[in-house]
């Protein structure tokens, strides 16, 4: 895929799904552990966007990178459509047979690293992505915020791996960090997820819907207006704040 600018990601339960988010997307993700063989759907899938298969490991619904696991990814990944991998960086530092299996692959390595309970400081921050790099060809970090100087590291960060060379992506999550979806791309992140519809269960998240999250990022980029961000993203606590 084309790092050059943002690469906006429909996340996806169905690849059937694909004509629905095609005119606000530029690629589409599943996850690796979907309920149906996801062999089964790469192999029927004929939309027009590329994939990206998400394949993070979960303790709390026993996925990981078994030999099998491992031999159904590499399935996957030779298909033309696939065109990219997100794994977790604490899976690819620890499992040697799938760093084998991925260094490989003709398809772009997302090196994810997922921390839902803090943001970590600059320089720690700084020193994961730098480790990352060791890994795959793209870095993407989401951090939970739990106040407004979370999002400024988070952002902080973004912007000086940009600056690196580092494709870099990234979100801080939860209320105080929802603003982070629509303008990180502003500071050079190169990624951005969304899924179709908002889910009912999304509250710890705080994300928008695909169409959303795509509007909000054309308003902010083409607006020629002094319109206050917390208009254009609808952030309560950005809005309480000026108020």
């Amino acid at each position: 895929m084309d790092y050059d600018d943002l690469v906006l990601i429909a996340e996806l339960d169905e690849l059937s799904d694909e004509p629905t988010v095609r005119p606000y997307a530029d690629a589409i993700a599943i996850q690796m552990w979907s309920s149906e063989n996801i062999v089964n759907q790469i192999e029927r899938y004929s939309g027009e966007l590329p994939v990206v298969i998400i394949a993070h490991s979960d303790k709390s619904n026993n996925t990981s990178f078994s030999d099998s696991n491992i031999d159904s990814l590499q399935a996957v990944v030779e298909h033309d459509t696939v065109e990219a991998i997100s794994i977790d960086l604490d899976s690819i530092q620890k499992e040697v047979r799938l760093f084998k299996c991925l260094e490989s692959a003709d398809v772009d390595v997302i090196i994810s690293y997922i921390n839902n309970n803090s943001t970590p400081v600059k320089s720690d921050l700084m020193s994961i992505i730098d480790g990352a790099t060791n890994f795959g060809d793209v870095v993407y970090i989401q951090t939970a915020a739990k106040t407004t100087n979370d999002t400024s590291t988070l952002l902080s960060v973004i912007n000086e791996a940009t600056d690196q060379g580092i494709i870099t992506g990234g979100v801080a999550t939860g209320k105080i960090g929802r603003h982070t979806r629509a303008i990180a791309p502003f500071y050079g992140s190169k990624l951005a997820f969304a899924p179709l519809s908002q889910s009912k269960n999304d509250n710890s998240q705080h994300s928008f819907a695909i169409k959303e999250l795509s509007n909000l990022i054309s308003d902010i980029e083409y607006s020629d207006t002094t319109t206050s961000l917390s208009d254009l993203i609808t952030n309560p606590l950005i809005t309480e704040f000026n108020e």
